[in-house]
């Protein structure tokens, strides 16, 4: 029997090594596949994987040196790694490695699949090995096990989105001033990860906001940003701050305009009549010179004289106010202008409110601050609340809100006729620190992919056939 045993053996020994050589090259495996599932770009990695999330800090868009660019997310209770444009192309969009938690959270165990060219394909094999980071999540280093993996014992993988985190519920945003820390070159495909709207096959068009059901006209020759997360991030590239609360951003040749939507219930109008601009403007002035010393001395510039180029003026029929002032400023720069053309629209449960930001100079005259202003009405009379959320749909039992239109016309300019105290309290924290981001002379998308920016139409919205 023992012979018998030995040859048995033998066959069984013969029959799994030749099972090994079989499977020298996999085709498939459980810790990465070739399904091309996964994105080919930086910002369908963005869309699919980070948008809208808290990120762990292995989480993020990482350079391999001589691989190319990879994407590792979170899944179910490890991650995976996803080449996105790679020098094998042929694998881009496919999953390539398996992370798995250890007791560091600094270390990670994996099998990654190691690739060779087979002619138009590739051959594959699984190697095991540990990641960790370093830098605080700015790099990582991958070492290998297996010695197959011949290239190196190890790679150094560079984290190039986002290099800073900021964590809140709904962004993930990476804080820095992007003119001043990027070359042309850099600040370009950093503002190509945004998602901009009418940039490609522009047209004129109806963009919806849900959060207020209300459209807005977009004319062929404008182009948007939508949604807090690109906003807040454009700004903080641009300007080194967020831009709280706005839904949309839309470049329009020489102006900026932020669409914010507030749901602080109904607005009445009962109190219109108490509006009066000269007390508005009086207040405002005198607002600014308080703050003018302890700006002097923090080296910023400071508001020297106010005056209207448009007084708050009702729309009955639109259920919207309108009104423009000029800004004469001071400060390291020497002597400027600025203007605000602002609007708030009516809502059954909220209102939109409009900043309209343009550059002007000393030389800018009178009649063309008015053709601006005008300008920013009409764009104002291409929104529309849809059926069920027009201010004219309200009905008993509806939320009102804490002020009438004339305590929220004064509130926005930030003064506290026909104003609550507890509303303007609410509210001067913010008017000191974002005072600037309303004045600031346009920051225009400077370098995209073409140049884009065109002087603006002369629009007539009221005569345009929206459907």
């Amino acid at each position: 029997m023992k012979p018998l045993k030995i040859i048995t053996l033998l066959i069984i020994l013969i029959f799994n090594f030749s099972i090994v050589k079989a499977d020298s090259y996999q085709t498939s495996s459980p810790y990465w596949s070739t399904v091309k599932d996964g994105p080919t770009t930086q910002q369908q990695a963005i869309d699919m994987f980070f948008k809208g999330r808290d990120l762990d800090p292995i989480e993020g868009i990482y350079t391999v040196p001589n691989w190319g660019l990879v994407a590792i997310t979170k899944h179910k209770d490890g991650y995976r790694q996803y080449v996105i444009d790679i020098i094998f192309s042929g694998l881009n969009g496919t999953h390539e490695t398996t992370y798995i938690k250890t007791s560091n959270p600094n270390v990670f165990d994996f099998f990654e699949r190691i690739s060779w060219e087979d002619g138009s394909w590739y051959k594959f094999k699984t190697s095991e090995g540990q990641l960790t980071l370093r830098n605080g999540g700015k790099s990582a280093e991958n070492r290998y096990v297996e010695s197959f993996a011949d290239f190196s014992d190890s790679d150094i993988l560079t984290k190039v989105w986002p290099k800073t985190l900021i964590s809140t519920r709904t962004n993930t945003l990476e804080k820095f001033k992007l003119s001043e820390d990027l070359s042309e070159e850099e600040r370009n495909k950093k503002l190509d990860t945004l998602t901009w709207y009418n940039w490609d096959n522009p047209e004129n068009h109806k963009t919806l906001l849900k959060k207020s059901n209300a459209e807005i006209y977009i004319l062929e020759n404008e182009y948007y940003l939508k949604g807090t997360k690109d906003i807040n991030q454009y700004n903080w590239w641009f300007f080194g701050s967020e831009n709280i609360n706005t839904d949309l951003m839309v470049f329009s040749g020489d102006q900026t305009i932020y669409v914010r939507y507030k749901d602080e219930g109904y607005v009445t109008i009962e109190d219109w009549k108490s509006v009066k601009p000269l007390d508005l403007i009086t207040e405002m002035r005198a607002i600014q010179n308080s703050w003018k010393d302890e700006l002097k001395e923090d080296g910023r510039n400071y508001v020297e004289e106010l005056n209207w180029i448009e007084k708050p003026t009702f729309d009955s029929e639109k259920n919207a106010v309108y009104f423009s002032y000029e800004g004469s400023w001071n400060g390291k720069k020497g002597k400027y202008k600025t203007m605000e053309t602002s609007s708030i629209i009516l809502g059954r449960n909220g209102h939109l409110d409009l900043s309209f930001v343009t550059s002007i100079n000393n030389e800018t005259t009178k009649v063309e601050q008015q053709q601006i202003s005008n300008l920013a009405k009409d764009f104002t009379d291409g929104i529309d609340f849809l059926e069920g959320s027009k201010h004219t749909d309200y009905k008993s039992g509806d939320k009102v809100a804490a002020l009438g239109i004339g305590g929220l016309v004064a509130g926005t300019l930030g003064v506290k006729a026909l104003a609550k105290v507890g509303f303007l309290a609410k509210i001067a924290p913010f008017l000191m620190k974002f005072w600037w981001i309303i004045f600031a002379p346009i920051a225009a998308i400077v370098g995209m992919s073409s140049n884009k920016k065109k002087t603006p139409q002369k629009r007539k919205r009221k005569e345009v056939d929206y459907d």
